[in-house]
């Protein structure tokens, strides 16, 4: 699935380079991409909709409406998240933006879970075996 994406047809060009581009590249991508892109999208957008919807909710009195419209706007939010996310990687066809989506859905709901700690510890793992992958192929 080599260059479905900007994204990996930029890792694919540094890839080629010589060793202080690789050890550069690795850098960026196990170690600050996702601390990054986890502060982004995690905390600050999903939990900022979060915030937002629970504000909303706050105002509905009825019991299971309040019941229906959190689980609805739960997913609003985990959607939107996750669609910025896969968009932000620069996906150039429907299979690589629905990659990038479910990776976000993921981290969301580890983020939801866990903590930002967990989701930038689960987006450093798949970051470093995607690159472990690239170097062995």
């Amino acid at each position: 699935m080599s260059g479905t994406t900007k994204n990996e047809q930029f890792l694919d060009t540094l890839f080629k380079a010589n060793d202080f581009r690789l050890a550069y590249l690795a850098i960026i991508t196990i170690l600050i991409a996702p601390v990054i892109e986890e502060l982004i999208f995690r905390l600050f957008i999903f939990s900022f909709f979060n915030r937002l919807s629970r504000k909303l909710l706050t105002n509905v009195s009825n019991t299971k409406l309040k019941h229906r419209l959190s689980l609805v706007i739960t997913v609003c939010v985990y959607l939107l998240s996750s669609g910025l996310f896969s968009l932000s990687h620069e996906p150039t066809n429907l299979p690589s933006f629905l990659i990038y989506f479910f990776m976000g859905l993921v981290l969301a709901y580890n983020y939801n879970k866990g903590g930002v700690t967990r989701s930038i510890s689960l987006h450093t793992l798949n970051n470093t075996l995607a690159f472990v992958g690239k170097l062995i192929a």
